[in-house]
């Protein structure tokens, strides 16, 4: 068949390019406490050793000798996609086609089964992500050695300030199994199966830092991440002719891994005048290189004794690989702070021991279109020799597997504006922030996808923190605004992967989205 993984791979590769940005794309803004809390306007004030992660050359202006952070956030995040028309219908209208050829594993009211060709005029329901609530959690610890007053080094281990996974399915056993509503027909497969039915992901960046004050008014600095990717992903395929006979469907599971995805960060700090600080800083990520096994399972909605009868079984692929482009991004931030002039409040010289308020607006342009294409390989197999894969379409069919796919993605360039600022109402002890965000839209004109939603996005946010002696507590929340993005016929572009012929429109309907981020962190300032 021409090919099984289109949708796996355009899901799947979304995640693995996750680590490219700390703004827009997939991250959001602020990945700690400190800096969530004031919009992810941080990125000239970094007065922490979480500066390793955004502005690598303030490690060199760091407040204390040694620190240590940790933060976490909780990720509330929904997303909702209504597909427009019915089980037994295509975006353009035109009716599926397909032979009944036994019970589906959706029971329905009359002690049958859900079959949209037998049961014509069952709507698509509007379905949403089941995971629930994902953790990210940032480690990050920087010090100064006393024989070189000017170094600084900090050493971190850093996730993507994302979701870590996204399900719909109401069965841990079933792929896309969700509830209709439909008291006659309860149970079908979901209306996001062609474009993602299932992801988990684990992403981690051990990172090294190290700057330099080449002046007392200017520092240099460098970070390296050492990337490790861990991606599961299950989708559906059409079998073919781009039908939407969801008994035909074959079932894509890809578990690859990539172990190193080197990251350079590289970024220039100043202080010309007293109170102002202003940074400019590159991110550049390798391309993704992932390997692992691509299990295809045909026919996966029709009841087990089915299959079993016709002699369809699952196809495990081992030596799968992934491959794509990352995008890089160019930072820029303005710092301005009001001195107390009476001295540091407190035992730390940070903005809370010797400011009275700070303001930051950021910059960040992101190079999405570095992503331009995702190349997809099965199977090392020569040709003639590819594996073997038997669906039940009207009558049982065999074919080989591709051994390459190569696939676009309509990824557009973003840039970010970031505002935030800190009031300290009681110096050397009490810090309230506030600030908000705006990312403009990095979809493509058509393109809308549930794995990686990226319309106009605007961030709100507050936070505070509380200092405790050399101990800092600080907890922050934002909620963040996403443009609805409707598909309409005509406009809907993505399609489904199929294994004949061209796939239909998988992404004709409405999505939204919205989400509430937690962030708790803690810190401690060293002697």
């Amino acid at each position: 068949m021409r090919s099984f993984l289109t949708i796996v791979a355009i899901a799947a590769l979304s995640l693995l390019v996750a680590p490219k940005a700390e703004a827009g794309g997939f991250e959001y803004p602020g990945a700690g406490a400190s800096d969530l809390g004031r919009g992810g306007a941080w990125f000239a004030k970094a007065d922490t050793s979480l500066a390793l992660r955004y502005n690598p050359a303030a490690l060199a202006r760091m407040p204390s000798r040694m620190m240590i952070d940790a933060n976490a956030t909780l990720n509330f995040y929904d997303i909702c996609f209504d597909r427009y028309g019915t089980y037994d219908t295509h975006e353009d209208g035109s009716t599926i086609g397909g032979v009944h050829v036994g019970d589906t594993i959706f029971p329905d009211a009359s002690g049958g089964t859900f079959d949209p060709v037998a049961n014509p005029g069952v709507a698509n329901p509007m379905v949403c992500d089941q995971r629930g609530v994902t953790p990210v959690p940032q480690l990050t610890f920087a010090f100064k050695p006393k024989a070189h007053e000017r170094l600084a080094l900090g050493f971190g281990v850093l996730a993507p300030h994302g979701r870590s996974g996204i399900r719909f399915s109401e069965s841990g056993d079933t792929v896309g199994y969700i509830s209709t509503g439909n008291p006659d027909y309860p149970y079908a497969p979901s209306p996001t199966r062609y474009m993602t039915a299932e992801i988990s992901n684990l992403q981690l960046f051990p990172t090294v830092g190290v700057a330099y004050q080449v002046h007392e008014a200017f520092r240099v600095g460098v970070a390296f991440g050492w990337g490790m990717t861990i991606v599961g992903y299950e989708s559906a395929t059409q079998a073919q002719g781009g039908n939407e006979y969801f008994v035909a469907d074959v079932m894509s599971t890809l578990k690859v891994k990539d172990l190193f995805v080197p990251r350079i960060n590289v970024s220039v700090d100043s202080t010309p005048v007293k109170g102002l600080n202003v940074m400019a800083g590159f991110q550049y990520t390798a391309n993704v290189d992932a390997s692992g096994t691509l299990e295809l399972s045909p026919n996966y909605y029709l009841d087990q004794s089915v299959r079993s009868m016709y002699g369809v079984e699952p196809v495990l692929l081992d030596g799968a690989r992934l491959a794509a482009g990352q995008a890089s991004w160019l930072n820029f931030g303005v710092n301005y702070g009001l001195d107390r002039n009476k001295g540091v409040a407190g035992e730390i010289a940070d903005g809370l021991g010797t400011q009275w308020f700070d303001v930051e607006f950021n910059f960040t342009y992101e190079f999405n279109n570095r992503v331009d294409e995702y190349v997809v390989t099965p199977h090392t197999a020569p040709a003639g020799e590819e594996p073997p894969i038997t669906v039940i379409v009207g009558a049982p069919l065999t074919t080989g597997v591709p051994n390459e796919i190569r696939i676009a993605k309509h990824w557009q360039n973003q840039y970010v504006l970031r505002f935030g600022a800190d009031v300290n109402p009681i110096p050397g002890r009490l810090a309230l922030r506030a600030g908000a965000w705006y990312e403009s839209n990095g979809i493509g004109d058509g393109y809308a996808n549930v794995d990686f939603f990226i319309p106009r996005r605007i961030g709100v946010t507050g936070g505070v923190t509380a200092r405790f002696g050399r101990f800092d507590l600080s907890v922050a929340y934002a909620h963040v605004f996403f443009d609805d993005v409707d598909n309409p016929v005509g406009q809907a572009a993505l399609r489904a992967n199929s294994g004949l012929g061209q796939g239909s429109i998988s992404n004709n309907g409405r999505f939204t989205a919205k989400t509430n981020l937690l962030n708790v962190g803690l810190r401690y300032h060293f002697k």
